[in-house]
């Protein structure tokens, strides 16, 4: 089993909230794309088939069912679910994950595609205020508190940790609030997006919840460690291939270009 087959499990046998839960596993994990040839460049060429609801792309959660699924070795490419969704939307064609070979086959309509790359791609709010009082945080969901503990343990390197809070501002409003420490030059946007995904995936359309980033030094960083809960980041790795290239779809600057 793997966290994809679990997760369309609990979709199997809840409803709309582990339906998000799932797309939002979908976005978050790897996927090998099977492709016609081997990629050149950063072009690549789908293995798209046309059924009778439409056209699909086929993506798998491991190498091993995408060859079992091709009866062979199959030409692929490894990336983001985020970045398969976003490479196939307005392109008219769906995507069917783990189809045949696996209990979480099923196939993402276009206007799946598109709804799941509209959340990708929200831009949050911002707004100014300081915590005048921490504390633990509670009234949170399990699954939202679970689906931040998901995404944020395979982050590497945007920051060391983060901690979850109940948190009253100075200007008397109150919320709960995730505070990155010692974050990465750069990557307070993605850890925002992240957070704010986090959210809707997990279907708390009620919940509010604040991002704010401080350094370990600082003197609310010990009241965060006492009143917050702790997430641990992963630091990062290098993707390079034996030759020295970059596989296609690691750079998030220059995705993968279909023809």
């Amino acid at each position: 089993m793997t966290p994809l087959d679990t997760a369309y499990a609990a979709m199997e046998a809840g409803g709309d909230q582990e339906r998000l839960a799932f797309y939002g596993m979908i976005a978050q994990a790897e996927l090998f794309l099977a492709l016609t040839e081997e990629p050149v460049g950063e072009a690549i060429k789908p293995w798209i088939f046309d059924t009778g609801q439409g056209k699909f792309a086929i993506a798998f959660d491991t190498e091993e069912r995408l060859s079992e699924f091709g009866n062979g070795p199959t030409a692929f490419v490894a990336l983001s679910g985020r970045t398969v969704i976003e490479m196939l939307e307005g392109q008219g064609v769906g995507l069917g994950v783990n189809l045949v070979v696996a209990p979480s086959g099923t196939l993402l309509e276009p206007s799946d595609i598109t709804w799941i790359a509209s959340v990708l791609d929200s831009r949050p709010v911002t707004a100014e205020a300081w915590p005048e009082e921490l504390r633990p945080p509670v009234g949170l969901p399990d699954h939202l508190i679970l689906a931040l503990d998901q995404r944020l343990s395979v982050l590497e390197g945007q920051a060391r940790y983060a901690y979850l809070a109940e948190v009253a501002y100075d200007n008397g409003t109150q919320s709960h609030v995730i505070a990155f420490v010692n974050t990465s030059e750069g990557a307070e946007d993605a850890l925002v997006q992240t957070i704010s995904e986090a959210l809707a995936f997990s279907g708390v359309e009620a919940a509010n919840l604040d991002v704010m980033f401080i350094k370990s030094s600082d003197a609310i960083a010990a009241q965060f460690a006492t009143a917050g809960l702790r997430f641990d980041l992963h630091q990062p790795q290098t993707d390079v291939s034996p030759d020295g290239e970059v596989p296609p779809g690691s750079n998030p600057d220059k995705p993968p270009i279909l023809h």
